[in-house]
């Protein structure tokens, strides 16, 4: 069975709230705005914008950096006609560039929305920025704003890694932005594709679209994309063709090896469509044969490598949810790489919106793996009523598909007391 890929995480939950607001503010740009910035390499996120008259925060935080002794810029950062940025300071733009540059690429794939800052320029500061009125009133000369293209090539590559690293962060429910090339050009990408919580205003997309162009690729066509629960890809759009598909195939066999979440595309299939109606759906299974398949986080494929993996003495974090009237779903994830649960906790939104009725009937908890025939499940929460039924489904619909989940067979399911005491609350049924 395929390793499952760890995923970085597309939603903002898995962010810090500093992320967030820094995300939001660069997603939420617009022409003639300016900005208060701070570039302090040292704090996460090392930029950080607010907008004028907002309380001037960024000062504070400025001032007691400087007292700290570390190295910084600030500035005021202006939105220009075609929404892209213009970073003025007081230090020389040729030498600024190339250090927001730097930081931006070295920071990106955990602050997505930093690639909007592909192609900024620096200018000089000639007024005090702790001055609303003044701040709010300041515009370079644009040929007084430096730009250097080059310096901002390796933010967003359209490159192999770029799309692997999009479709590693991808979980069943996601939507994505695509594009699908015309014609198999040497050098150029027959898919874009990001995620739309990375991406919401495309901009991410029509960066790698446009490089994709310059180094050789025609027209295309493009829509969206969304993970389904069993975690293949489904491209809706119009002008969509088998030729695409093709191309698509040939190329991840010729990428996964180096590149193993390209498999996410195994099976994937293409949905025409110009409106409300489906004009043809395109999928030919034989294309994708030898290609190994990612087993996706969030799908039952995920959770059947999770535990294929899991020695005995490991342990699992886990979320079960599932009655006799609504759907049952088991989601491992190895305790041993999320120590505190930080992770496991930001997935369970995701979960609980995948399975509305799972607020009512879902249980988490501790899985561990005492004996190599044993399962043990140690749960806080109180509906434990459905375990039996819930191992039960998850065997009749997937035990045949996925061997490795006829280990739930006889789990046990402990029910922990606030005082650490615990008692068997439920037993799954025997082979």
């Amino acid at each position: 069975m395929a390793e499952a890929v760890q995923s970085p995480g597309i939603g903002a939950g898995r962010q810090t709230p500093a992320h967030e607001r820094l995300s939001r503010l660069l997603w939420l740009r617009k022409r003639g705005e300016i900005y208060r910035f701070l570039l302090d390499p040292e704090a996460d996120p090392g930029l950080m914008l607010e907008r004028i008259g907002h309380g001037g925060s960024l000062i504070v935080r400025e001032a007691e950096a400087r007292r700290a002794g570390r190295v910084l810029d600030s500035g005021l950062v202006i939105v220009d006609g075609e929404d892209g940025l213009a970073f003025c300071t007081k230090a020389p733009p040729r030498e600024f560039l190339p250090c927001l540059a730097g930081y931006a690429t070295a920071h990106v794939a955990s602050v997505p929305a930093l690639a909007l800052l592909a192609d900024a320029g620096a200018g000089p500061l000639t007024i005090d920025p702790a001055d609303d009125a003044a701040a709010l009133a300041f515009m370079p000369h644009s040929a007084q704003v430096y730009y250097d293209p080059d310096l901002w090539d390796a933010l967003l590559p359209p490159s192999v890694a770029t799309i692997a690293t999009a479709l590693a962060a991808a979980t069943p429910g996601e939507r994505m932005w695509f594009w699908l090339a015309s014609d198999e050009i040497a050098g150029a990408l027959p898919l874009i594709l990001q995620p739309v919580a990375w991406d919401p205003n495309h901009d991410r997309t029509n960066w790698l679209i446009d490089r994709n162009s310059e180094v050789g690729a025609g027209e295309g066509a493009g829509g969206t994309a969304t993970v389904r629960d069993d975690g293949t890809l489904q491209f809706l759009g119009p002008r969509l063709h088998r030729f695409m598909l093709e191309s698509v195939a040939r190329w991840v066999a010729a990428n996964v090896a180096e590149h193993p979440a390209l498999g996410l595309l195994v099976d994937c299939e293409l949905v025409v469509s110009a409106g409300s109606e489906v004009d043809a759906v395109i999928a030919d299974p034989p294309l994708w044969q030898g290609i190994p398949r990612v087993a996706v986080p969030g799908t039952i494929r995920g959770t059947a490598s999770v535990l294929e993996n899991l020695a005995v003495g490991g342990e699992c974090w886990f979320w079960l949810t599932g009655s006799q009237t609504s759907p049952t779903f088991l989601y491992l994830t190895p305790v041993a790489e999320d120590p505190e649960g930080a992770a496991f906790q930001a997935d369970l939104p995701r979960l609980f919106a995948r399975f509305p009725q799972s607020f009512a009937d879902a249980i988490t908890g501790v899985m561990s793996r005492p004996t190599a025939s044993r399962l043990l499940f140690t749960t806080p929460d109180t509906a434990t009523g459905n375990f039996p039924h819930q191992v039960q489904v998850l065997l009749d619909r997937y035990g045949a598909e996925f061997p490795v989940l006829r280990a739930l067979h006889g789990a046990t399911l402990l029910k922990a007391e606030p005082d650490g005491r615990a008692h068997v609350a439920a037993e799954a049924a025997a082979a």
